[in-house]
């Protein structure tokens, strides 16, 4: 029979509580467009985790439940009439997390994610 120390099993135990800990206070928020230049409307409970106010070229946001740490956004296809191109991809990591900012666009998106770290 194999015996496990078990002073050697806390600190393993202690690292996988933190880390289940860290997996599960992550959240993402995603908001999408039902066409090209319409207002992005939340899926799910987006609209509890972050507020938007969406302008003609810009879309002003607010977490409503803890820093955001990245942020998404995706833009429409389009297509040349020959080549269809897939719709442009927007990452922005925010080092520490942020309560707010601004999203500025040239064509409303067809969706944004926000990652958001919960605080409690």
């Amino acid at each position: 029979m194999q015996r496990v120390d078990g002073a050697a099993r806390f600190p393993l135990m202690i690292a996988a509580a933190l880390l289940v800990l860290g997996v599960a206070s992550m959240t993402t928020a995603r908001f999408v467009a039902d066409q090209p230049g319409g207002h992005l409307r939340p899926i799910a409970d987006a609209g509890e985790l972050v507020s938007l106010i969406q302008g003609q070229e810009h879309i002003l946001w607010v977490s409503l439940s803890g820093p955001v740490t990245q942020v998404t956004v995706w833009g429409w296809p389009e297509s040349d009439g020959e080549v269809e191109l897939g719709g442009g991809m927007s990452l922005t990591r925010l080092d520490g997390g942020t309560e707010s900012g601004i999203l500025t666009h040239d064509d409303r998106p067809r969706a944004v994610e926000f990652e958001v770290t919960g605080s409690g």
